[in-house]
């Protein structure tokens, strides 16, 4: 999971959508929790779920960008950031890895930082192998495209390297 930098709100907003050209110019086409791309289905998310604190729906602090998986997995399950390092506020790629394509918690953390970890890690159940309906996960599936890609890439770098 990579931290990301919105820097200051580009402008005021009326609806929280209108915030989406503005995030993805700043923060890619990607998932801010799974990384992902998402240039076809990004969702404006609220960190801080706009049912338990209505005052911030329109609040540029208060938006990620997500893909539709991690936003109805995450739901409304947190009231607050406390407990949980999200990509804006904290560099989640020190507590993170990857294995063949798949985010894991680093097991090398201190006791609090794996607890943050865990926290966001299950908040959108990044360990999630299948959906509601049984089948793959679309965010496994994408991040082993990935990762093959990037296999290939690195193997035809080598070869035409050496």
């Amino acid at each position: 999971m990579r931290p990301v930098n919105k820097r200051d709100a580009p402008r005021v907003y009326t609806e929280h959508g209108q915030a989406k050209d503005d995030l993805i110019g700043r923060l890619g086409n990607y998932c801010s929790y799974c990384e992902v791309n998402t240039s076809n289905q990004v969702d404006v998310e609220h960190v801080i779920p706009q049912n338990k604190r209505p005052d911030l729906r329109l609040e540029w602090n208060n938006f990620l960008l997500s893909c539709k998986t991690c936003n109805r997995i995450k739901w409304d399950n947190n009231d607050s950031r406390e407990g949980y390092p999200f990509p804006d506020e904290y560099n989640t790629a020190y507590l993170f890895t990857y294995e063949n394509g798949r985010v894991k918690v680093r097991s090398d953390l201190n006791t609090n930082d794996k607890q943050l970890a865990e926290n966001l890690f299950k908040l959108v159940d990044l360990s999630r192998r299948l959906n509601a309906s049984g089948y793959i996960d679309d965010r496994i599936r994408a991040r082993e495209n990935e990762y093959q890609k990037a296999k290939e890439s690195l193997n035809d770098y080598l070869n035409d390297s050496g």
